[in-house]
């Protein structure tokens, strides 16, 4: 899972939103220790296009998975 998340923020680097998207979602459907990870992938790989109202809901997910997602 490690491997697949570092692929996601890989696209998600290099401003490739979509297969950032589609990558993290793959990862959402497992669970791991990273699974918020995913979650904070497909939030800013929504947001940075403008999708804000979208990020905010997979933020929540993220958080409701790991109340210390992003410390």
């Amino acid at each position: 899972m490690s491997a697949l998340h570092e692929l996601a923020f890989t696209y998600f680097e290099s401003k490739n939103y979509n297969d950032a998207l589609a990558t993290a979602r793959l990862g959402v459907q497992c669970k791991s220790e990273v699974l918020p990870r995913f979650y904070i992938i497909i939030g800013n790989s929504l947001d940075e296009p403008g999708k804000a109202k979208e990020a905010i809901e997979i933020y929540k997910a993220a958080v409701k998975q790991n109340p210390q997602v992003g410390q």
